[in-house]
Order: C-alpha cells, then sequence, then structure tokens
C-alpha cells in the first residue's frame, strides 16, 4: 500500500522552515528521492534536518470500493 508523506527541509542554524511537499510513495526513503526539494537542500542535505511525516495511506484503484450514488427522493426498491 502507497503512503502519503509530507517532507519539510529545516535549516537548524537559521531555524528557517523551507515550504512543505506531499509525496505519494511506498516507503521514505522514495519519498525523499520524489520530493522537489530546494536547490540548496538537495546539494548539501547534510547540513539541513528533513522532517518526514507520515500522513496516511492512499489504496489503489482496485481497493477502492465502488458506491452507488442515488439522488435524494429516489427510491431504489
Amino acid at each position: 500500500m502507497r503512503t502519503l508523506y509530507r517532507i519539510t527541509p529545516v535549516n537548524p542554524k537559521t531555524d528557517k522552515v523551507f515550504p512543505s511537499e506531499l509525496v505519494i510513495a511506498d516507503d521514505e526513503s522514495q519519498a525523499l528521492l520524489k520530493a522537489n526539494l530546494p536547490d540548496g537542500v538537495r546539494a548539501n542535505p547534510e547540513k539541513f534536518d528533513i522532517l518526514v511525516e507520515t500522513v496516511g495511506s492512499v489504496r489503489s484503484k482496485k481497493e477502492v470500493q465502488r458506491v452507488k450514488m442515488v439522488k435524494e427522493g429516489e427510491d431504489d426498491d
């Protein structure tokens, strides 16, 4: 099952928090690779803290249950 991650880079020296990005991936390492990190963070990742937060899981199309929409006032009987 795929997971939705929030990736947030932080500069620990200046306490600057860069914009977060949501990424769908199979695991945290793949999420970091997919994330569109700022150039400075990608060039020098050891100088930044990168927070990886699990937001939720994403179900595949095969797992999503199909629901029949019924207009109000209509009876299915």
